[in-house]
């Protein structure tokens, strides 16, 4: 595609530089241009001649200026600013990227390592080496190499110099949405994903008269200096920016041992990709999911017969749409491998600065680095993204370890343990900011060694429920610190560097402890009283500011003078999680579409269904198995030997198979060989949303435009045509896109053998729909995957779970003990250890005298209770007794 772009390009400047001008040459005979000047010729009527002329002029007029800027954009020389000719230039720029994508691209020489130790820390030199300085930009929709140029330069024709600096890119007319560039010469921090395109770059705030004068230092210039340079082209230094070094870089990557053993490929360069959420940032996203998740399992575990548990709201999963378990865990490993080298002696930690190439963690004080690490001045450490970091079971030693926001090229994250956090700035946009931080501990992968108590009523905090963040009223806290005071024997609190180090020797220590204070009037009465009981205290203060906080995008700082846009959590947002936390931690269900609800329903383990009298047959119809009621399957005599793979029917069109690994089964096309599970998650998404716009397609798979084209396409010639010939995925002419009704899911076809309700469909129809489960829902798809298909996957788990029970009940009504067995056997693959499915498997081995089953099955139920740190219902417990010791055990009252 770029070799036709690039020669069709070629073929329309060759067009217009040189046929052009043979064109009007060969025509000048037919016009007469001298007779333009004579005004007899504007006063008759014309035959022609004067229309013809002017075309010709015109014609020779457009060529000129078609072949200037052809010349000033080849030579680099159309540098002006001016909003003049925009359009051709734009589009003479495309053409000649389109042509220039043709020739070969040369590989970027690496820059030879530096001559110096790493161990060391690295020598002085004259003159430090220039650094290269970029930042890195994500390409938009409707964006080119030219509009990326005038965004950042202010001038379009500097596009030559984006493309030098992206030797990789092989068709610079050809962007995709979602990719990223690098920008030479630009310093600036990346914008807000919730930024407005033509809000102005970010602006410096002034250095607080109370800073102290060490840290004001490092923020030289007033605003007026500031802004009366280049607003876009900021240097480092002017604002405090805190930029990875190259030199520092390559010391790093050559400090690593490539033949270092680690957790993973280069774990570091999973954490240093960390990307801003949607207001939440990657930190805050990722513990958000995996919080949701645990909370969804005790919902589901928990759940009567015929009933649905409540989910987060849809906005909700665009909170945790941009997530990375592997990254979080690793940016974990890196600080507890630091823990670790530095035993006893950790030192206060500043702040940490995640990119894309490293990671690096400036230090209070300086100490030597672990070997893998290079080092300025021992105050800095930096790993190369590349490096491998062992495994390491030292505690984390900054477990109050939050983010600011979005420092230049990564995400920065300070220790509130560290030191008393006081915040300036407009009292909205700290409210927002301190929820950020709030978040950030609640789904904090370092909770075990953390507590944080919030003055004041804070609903996403009371909705989170979590044990290690809890609200807190002034009064408490004063009663609190008096019973601490007049406490007989009690030694002084334990300071935060003492806490760390011996949480770093593995002796008993205080958790971390911090103490937020959203109001200035209670962080000034507060604080003291909480420093003497050992907290770290944070919040908006009128008294001496260490830490500025200004409204997104521009700058904030921090104490050190290092320049971030602040990342806020707006009101609107915590009430979605608000409302998401109600909703996974809500006891109450609703009622399932997949159960008939009757009014004296009584939910117990395992309900007992009613014997039914069989129908009167017709005397002309003979019982061939007089002791049979029901058809069923061959079922294996023990649970683990059950095949979910034996079922090869092909079926007459297309069926996407989700209960169990997730495929594409019947498709008549081409398998595509490559995206072929974005292919079938896509056609599962169909499935659910026929006749969905493009952009909800997007947002829901969370893909770019260019990506969602390809693999549309992909999965048009996969699935193929009917026997009508009608494609099974029509072209999207309407600007919807449009699935055939005969392609369905195994789980449509569960819910059409369950539409009457699982407690009045047939037994044949359950077995059938059993039939269809081959394992988990989404088993062979990933957390951080499949996000849209939550409420799918747990209404899939709950329908299977209600169909086993039901199905075993009847089956052992009707004394059929080897239904009963396969029905719980095949509903425990998808489910896992489920307490009603496990019971229904217990009174099963009980009617087939099977008792040396039981005690294993009553464990199961009890380690899985354990894990999920749930109660047994009683009605279980009362069976395992009667399955362990032959008879209830009795009680008064």
């Amino acid at each position: 595609m770029r070799v036709l772009r690039g020669m069709a390009s070629l073929a329309v400047l060759v067009l217009g530089l040189v046929g052009g001008p043979i064109v009007l040459m060969t025509t000048a005979q037919m016009v007469a241009p001298r007779r333009l000047l004579q005004p007899e010729v504007w006063l008759r009527p014309d035959d022609g001649t004067v229309l013809l002329t002017v075309l010709w002029v015109a014609g020779w007029l457009m060529w000129a200026m078609f072949a200037a800027l052809v010349v000033t954009e080849a030579l680099g020389i159309g540098t002006s600013r001016r909003g003049w000719l925009r359009g051709p230039r734009m589009l003479v720029a495309s053409l000649l990227m389109s042509v220039l994508a043709l020739a070969p691209h040369q590989q970027a020489q690496a820059a030879p390592p530096p001559q110096h130790g790493i161990s060391d820390a690295v020598p002085r030199r004259e003159a430090p080496p220039e650094r290269e300085v970029f930042v890195m930009h994500t390409v938009e929709r409707g964006e080119s190499l030219w509009t990326i140029a005038e965004q950042h330069y202010g001038d379009g024709g500097q596009w030559r110099r984006i493309a030098e600096a992206n030797p990789l890119l092989a068709d610079p007319d050809g962007l995709e949405i979602g990719q990223e560039l690098r920008i030479p010469g630009i310093h600036r921090l990346d914008e807000a994903p919730v930024a407005v395109a033509s809000t102005p770059g970010p602006t410096p705030p002034t250095p607080d008269p109370d800073l102290p004068q060490a840290d004001a230092a490092e923020v030289p210039g007033t605003p007026e200096d500031l802004t009366s340079r280049n607003p876009i082209t900021v240097a480092p230094s002017d604002v405090g920016l805190d930029v990875i070094d190259p030199v520092e870089l390559e010391a790093a990557r050559n400090a690593s041992d490539p033949d270092a053993t680690g957790v993973g490929d280069g774990p570091v360069q999973q954490a240093a990709l960390l990307l801003a959420g949607a207001h939440v940032g990657l930190l805050a996203s990722t513990g958000l999911a995996a919080l949701w998740r645990r909370r969804r399992e005790v919902q589901l575990a928990t759940r009567p017969l015929g009933r649905r548990i409540t989910h987060p709201p849809e906005e909700a999963d665009d909170l945790v749409a941009v997530r990375d378990p592997e990254s979080v865990a690793a940016l974990d490993l890196v600080l507890r491998a630091v823990g670790a080298w530095c035993g006893v002696e950790v030192p206060g930690l500043r702040h940490v600065v995640a990119t894309a190439e490293a990671i690096r963690l400036t230090f209070a004080g300086g100490a030597p680095p672990p070997p893998d690490w290079a080092t300025r001045d021992g105050a800095a450490w930096v790993i190369a993204s590349e490096t491998a970091v062992p495994d390491a079971a030292a505690h984390n030693p900054w477990p109050a370890l939050v983010s600011v926001g979005r420092g230049l090229g990564g995400e920065l994250f300070i220790d509130l343990e560290a030191d008393t956090q006081v915040l300036s700035g407009a009292e909205p946009v700290v409210a927002e900011f301190l929820d950020g931080w709030i978040l950030d501990t609640i789904t904090s992968p370092w909770a075990d060694d953390l507590d944080v108590l919030v003055v004041g009523e804070h609903r996403g905090v009371d909705a989170a429920e979590v044990a290690h963040v809890r609200c807190i009223s002034a009064d408490e806290l004063r009663a609190a610190s008096a019973d601490a005071d007049t406490e007989p024997g009690r030694a002084d609190a334990m300071a935060p560097a003492e806490r760390r180090r011996r949480r770093a020797a593995g002796e008993d220590a205080d958790r971390a402890k911090v103490l937020i204070c959203p109001d200035p009037a209670d962080h000034a009465r507060l604080a003291p009283m909480a420093q003497r009981m050992g907290m770290s205290v944070v919040g908006s203060s009128t008294g001496p500011v260490r830490l500025r906080v200004e409204p997104p995008p521009d700058f904030s700082l921090l104490p050190d003078g290092t320049a971030f846009v602040a990342r806020t959590v707006p009101a609107e947002v915590g009430t979605v999680l608000a409302d998401a936390f109600d909703a996974v931690n809500a006891t109450a269900t609703d009622p399932a579409p997949w159960w008939f609800p009757t009014p004296d329903a009584d939910h117990t383990t395992l309900p007992r269904a009613p014997q039914r009298p069989e129908p009167e047959l017709p005397s002309n119809v003979v019982r061939i198995h007089p002791d049979r009621t029901m058809p069923r399957p061959h079922p294996p005599t023990v649970l683990e030997s059950v095949d979910v793979n034996t079922d090869e029917r092909i079926p007459s069109h297309p069926v996407v198979q989700l209960l169990g690994p997730v495929d594409l089964l019947g498709a008549r096309g081409e398998v595509p060989q490559r995206a072929r599970r974005s292919c079938v998650e896509m056609a599962a998404w169909l499935v659910e949303h026929s006749g969905a716009t493009a952009r909800q397609m997007s947002r829901d798979l969370f893909v770019v435009e260019s990506t969602r084209r390809s693999n549309l396409s992909r999965l048009r010639k996969w699935l193929g045509r009917d026997d009508e010939g009608k494609a099974y995925l029509p072209e999207a002419h309407t600007g919807r896109v449009t699935l055939s009704t005969e392609v369905m899911s195994d789980w449509h076809q569960v819910q059409l053998y369950t539409f009457t309700g699982v407690n009045r469909s047939s037994t044949p129809s359950l077995i059938s729909a059993l039939e269809l489960v081959r394992g988990a829902p989404l088993a062979d798809a990933a957390p951080t995957q499949w996000q849209w298909a939550e409420v799918m996957r747990t209404d899939a788990l709950s329908c299977i779970r209600d169909i086993g029970v039901e199905l075993t009940a009847r089956a052992l009504a009707d004394g059929d003990i080897d239904l009963a067995r396969w029905a719980a056997g095949r509903a425990l693959v998808a489910v896992g250890d489920d307490e009603q499915l496990l019971c229904a498997r217990i009174r099963t081995e009980m009617r087939a005298g099977n008792h040396r089953e039981v005690p294993r099955l009553a464990m199961r139920l009890t380690r899985q209770a354990r894990s999920l740190n749930v109660d047994l219902h009683d009605d279980t417990i009362t069976l395992v007794q009667e399955a362990m010791e032959g008879v209830a055990r009795g009680s008064v009252g």
